[in-house]
């Protein structure tokens, strides 16, 4: 069911996530420990993240690791293995649509698209690169997410994006905008390179989650300038980071994609929800092997992918 970007729509998910937050409560009563043990584990977290709708966790996983995944996607940029086009969608967004690179830009791995887009995307990174559910799946994150939705969590959706250094203008998701897809949606940020200053950072609007202006739902996008007018210059928040960290924000509030001025930005996002995300259509699709693997904590955050050979 899609929900309508209005104002309508606001108590309407309200009560859906009130709905799904009770009912996975009370198919998962084994699950509610370890999502108060998190509570208590990782207050400092939890409250930034309540709080000012951003939080971080300085080298949770050990950069190897994550090194080791960034090699594979590397490879994948370079030779154009499981690439796809992207959209163009700037500030008019609901007149400006339009092709952003082709399917002939992207075969034959990213240098021909690079500087005709502003990012490019690996195709159902789940499914096709197997390194990414580990960490999709990470007790840990399940239980920091359970804790902040209040309940055992699902994963919602993945995407793994590389953003270039070029002349074109910050286009869709590099203006700020909302995701009005739930109550709650909670998004984690693990970079594959260090991201510091111009380097294109995620950046979070503070306490946009839970304090709007009159009109914020008026368009779907909007520029930097807009934003410092209506919260104030200091209220964006870049979440600069290195490889390993682990940075969080609830995407109701308002957020973007910092475009990247001096380094290319590759970056995986991991959504999680008390439900099925409103409005997004897209399939999140994951091995039946790698489902075979996941413990029962994790395979209950399974819930809502397709599972193909």
């Amino acid at each position: 069911m899609d929900i309508p970007w209005t104002y309508e729509a606001i108590p309407v998910l309200d009560t859906l996530f009130a709905e799904a937050s009770g009912e996975r409560t009370r198919r998962y009563p084994e699950l509610v420990t370890a999502i108060a043990e998190a509570r208590r584990a990782n207050p400092a977290f939890l409250d930034a993240l309540e709080d000012r709708g951003w939080a971080g966790i300085p080298s949770f996983f050990e950069a190897e690791r994550i090194g080791a995944l960034a090699r594979e996607v590397d490879d994948c940029f370079r030779t154009g293995r499981f690439l796809r086009a992207t959209r163009f969608v700037d500030a008019d967004y609901a007149v400006n649509v339009r092709p952003m690179g082709s399917a002939a830009d992207v075969v034959n791995g990213e240098d021909a698209a690079k500087r005709k887009v502003n990012y490019l995307q690996i195709s159902e990174p789940l499914y096709n690169l197997s390194k990414i559910v580990s960490l999709a799946f990470d007790e840990r994150i399940l239980a920091l997410m359970g804790a902040y939705l209040g309940c055992p969590p699902l994963l919602t959706y993945v995407k793994l994006q590389r953003s270039y250094v070029n002349a074109l203008e910050p286009t869709n998701t590099q203006l700020h905008h909302v995701d009005l897809a739930g109550k709650k949606l909670p998004k984690i940020f693990l970079y594959l390179n260090d991201v510091g200053e111009g380097g294109g950072a995620f950046t979070f609007v503070d306490r946009s989650h839970r304090v709007h202006f009159s009109g914020w739902l008026d368009k779907p996008r909007w520029t930097d300038a807009e934003m410092a007018r209506h919260y104030g210059p200091d209220a964006l928040k870049p979440l600069f980071g290195k490889v390993g960290d682990l940075l969080a924000a609830d995407t109701v509030g308002f957020h973007c994609g910092s475009k990247p001025k001096v380094a290319e930005r590759t970056v995986l996002i991991l959504s999680y929800g008390a439900h099925q995300e409103y409005g997004n259509a897209d399939v999140v699709a994951i091995r039946h092997s790698d489902l075979d693997g996941l413990s029962p904590t994790q395979r209950a955050a399974a819930e809502l992918l397709t599972v193909r050979d």
